[in-house]
């Protein structure tokens, strides 16, 4: 396309006038499509944008159990698991704050319960204590840990009941003999029902967890495998339960 020059003096004087109308009407008809042209991109950046929509769902959790058995602890443990499904990598001022609350099938009232925090946060690379800030990757997983000890090899409750039996308290468990270790004996197992939840961020929802069904095989007490055989406590305990019939 030629350019016109608007402000050119020069004319020729043979056409004269007609020379100058021509050049005015060509200017006028530029001036007229660069104004459209800037309006129609006025307009443009005039719609609004789409709004922002969050995620469905940016993490994924599970809760699971360990029954610890050894000559140094005897206790219960917890796990939460939360992973990033997303697609970015998240980060922001942490929360970190949670529950844990664990309940027998067969007695829902006897219960136990934990407050989570960053103390309970066993996977700690990603977060930084002095700033507050939480870094989660796509496909990264945090784990938090609560665990239920069992002094003296007794099973306290939220209510403070011994669940083992004392003096003032029947137990909970019901008992076996061990056939195989005098010294100890077994108890039927338990259906312990796990379930939580906990909020990575200050901005983000709660990721929920459970419920998740336990088979507890409590143990009375720990034996050294010198003495007696090494009992299996990983569910379904089939060293003792549900194989042997004696039971």
């Amino acid at each position: 396309m030629q350019m016109v020059d608007c402000d050119s003096r020069t004319e020729n004087r043979s056409t004269g006038r007609a020379y100058r109308t021509i050049k005015r009407r060509q200017c006028l008809l530029l001036l007229s499509v660069f104004a459209l042209g800037l309006s129609v991109s006025l307009d443009s950046c005039k719609e609004p944008l789409p709004s922002y929509r969050e995620p469905e769902q940016l993490f994924s959790g599970r809760i699971e159990g360990e029954y610890w058995l050894s000559d140094t602890e005897h206790s219960f443990r917890i796990y939460i698991y939360v992973t990033n499904i997303f697609d970015e990598t998240l980060e922001g001022p942490a929360s970190l704050k949670g529950s844990i609350e664990l309940f027998f099938g067969r007695d829902p009232r006897i219960r136990k319960t934990f407050t989570l925090n960053s103390q309970n946060l066993i996977s700690p690379r990603s977060y930084y204590p002095a700033t507050g800030s939480l870094r989660i990757d796509p496909k990264q997983t945090l784990v938090f840990q609560a665990i239920w000890y069992f002094p003296a090899n007794q099973v306290i409750d939220d209510s403070g009941r011994n669940l083992t039996g004392d003096t003032t308290t029947a137990s909970f468990f019901s008992y076996v003999d061990d056939k195989t270790c005098k010294w100890r004996k077994l108890a039927r197992p338990e259906d312990l029902v796990l379930e939580g939840n906990v909020n990575l961020f200050e901005k983000s929802a709660p990721v929920l967890v459970g419920p998740k069904v336990f088979p507890l095989c409590f143990v009375t007490n720990f034996v050294d495998v010198r003495i007696c055989p090494r009992i299996i406590t990983i569910p379904p305990c089939e060293n003792y339960w549900p194989g042997n019939a004696d039971l």
